[in-house]
């Protein structure tokens, strides 16, 4: 990966726009066609080439697990061209990758979280679920980098103690031939063809196991799935929101704003309905709501509270603690109960900060949780005088009314009164144009 600790290395002149994307072609069957593809592919440029990728690709090589025609490695990039390079090259060696079944190995430094290419092929890397990371350094000392908006999916692996082959001096895997012999163990279990020929195995589908739905969610569950239908990308949103979740101190509240029909709503949706181990926010949400003008009930007060109560009930991070409580709660107020929940917001917040925390309470560890609320803007289209879910949350935020294991992300269009009630409140992140550009490039 293009390291900002070492400059560069100088293009060699024989190379058109000092480019080398790989080992030599692969060699040609009797037949004529190319021997099976690029099997695996490692972090482009990376400072420890010579003295790590280079030793791991030759003792893959001499342990016969594969050609050195199957791995795709970066070895030079003009100066100042990494991202370019990475989205026209390194990403074509990733399709080919993960079409053969293969995987991606991430050497990664501290300094490897501040390169804009290597956090990109990271979370690409993770997104096909063929990722092999590989620290260079102790982990603790990597998970110290500060979080940015482009490093947020790499730091959480590390923060969340993902798996990893611990390989700086001392540790199980400080020699490149014990890392080889782990892949070639990988590389040996892959599904294989009559032929012979590697076939990538099949992506599997959402990995969270849900609990049962209300009544509510599932009215807004095929809705979200609607919206998300096909969607792709967005690397930079879900980067940008992880490294908010890690981030100590950081406002308990962000919203996504956008202008109608810039996607909100997909993203929103992959966010809250999707859990497939590549970002790590999806893995936090313990409840979300949708307001939509479409469906009116949607947007009373008493109808969000019943959802996020029931929601929270189920979920398995919360569900024991929360029902017993709830449970309590009923028995002494029975009037301030509607099938199970508090009628009230007040009182479920209430409920929710004295809920005990570690074993056998909230396991929220050293993240928080998320509940999500959707299009927050059409919230206030309700009758004048009446309360509404935005007035609801600006508030919450303003008294610091949230468990400090509880975060509130929502979306909205830029110019509501929806914003104009969160100003201050809640960090703003913007849709941005050209980041739709580099998902369309991306995927």
């Amino acid at each position: 990966s293009d390291s900002p600790s070492r400059p560069p290395p100088t293009p060699a002149p024989s190379l058109a726009r000092g480019v080398l994307m790989s080992a030599p072609a692969a060699p040609a069957t009797a037949a004529g066609a190319p021997a099976m593809g690029y099997r695996i592919i490692t972090s482009q440029r990376t400072e420890d080439l010579e003295t790590v990728v280079e030793p791991f690709i030759d003792a893959l090589v001499d342990a016969g697990a594969l050609d050195r025609a199957q791995v795709f490695t970066q070895r030079q990039i003009d100066p100042g061209l990494s991202e370019v390079h990475w989205r026209t090259q390194w990403l074509h060696g990733w399709k080919e990758v993960v079409g053969n079944g293969g995987y991606v190995v991430c050497f990664v430094r501290r300094s490897y979280l501040k390169s804009t290419a290597c956090c990109e092929e990271f979370a690409v890397g993770r997104s096909s679920r063929r990722l092999i990371v590989v620290a260079l350094e102790p982990v603790g000392e990597i998970a110290e980098e500060e979080p940015t908006k482009l490093n947020g999916t790499a730091l959480m692996h590390f923060l969340t103690s993902g798996q990893t082959l611990l390989a700086y001096p001392g540790a199980d895997f400080a020699d490149p031939a014990a890392i080889a012999s782990y892949m070639a163990g990988k590389l040996d279990s892959l599904t294989r063809t009559p032929a012979g020929a590697v076939r990538a195995p099949a992506v599997a589908g959402p990995s969270r196991a849900r609990p049962p739905m209300g009544a509510l969610e599932r009215e807004m569950a095929p809705y979200l799935d609607s919206k998300r239908q096909n969607f792709v990308g967005r690397a930079a949103l879900f980067s940008t929101i992880d490294a908010w979740l890690v981030t100590p101190g950081a406002p308990q509240g962000m919203v996504l704003e956008g202008v109608a029909g810039s996607g909100k709503s997909a993203a929103f949706g992959a966010l809250v309905r999707v859990d497939d181990g590549t970002v790590l926010a999806q893995a936090r949400v313990v409840a979300y709501h949708v307001c939509s003008k479409s469906y009116g009930h949607w947007l009373q007060v008493a109808t969000f509270v019943r959802n996020v109560c029931e929601q929270m009930r189920r979920s398995a991070h919360l569900g024991p603690a929360l029902d017993a409580a709830l449970r309590a709660r009923e028995k002494e107020a029975p009037d301030a109960f509607q099938g199970g929940c508090p009628k009230e917001w007040a009182q479920l917040l209430a409920i929710l900060r004295d809920l005990p925390t570690g074993e056998g309470g909230v396991d929220a560890g050293d993240v928080p949780f998320l509940l999500a609320v959707d299009s927050l803007d059409e919230s206030v289209l309700v009758e004048p005088g009446t309360a509404t879910i935005a007035e609801l949350l600006a508030d919450t935020l303003q008294h610091g009314l949230l468990p400090p294991w509880l975060r509130l992300f929502a979306t909205s269009r830029p110019e509501s009164r929806a914003m104009a009630l969160l100003r201050g409140q809640a960090d703003r992140v913007a849709f941005q144009e050209a980041e739709n550009a580099e998902d369309v490039l991306r995927f």
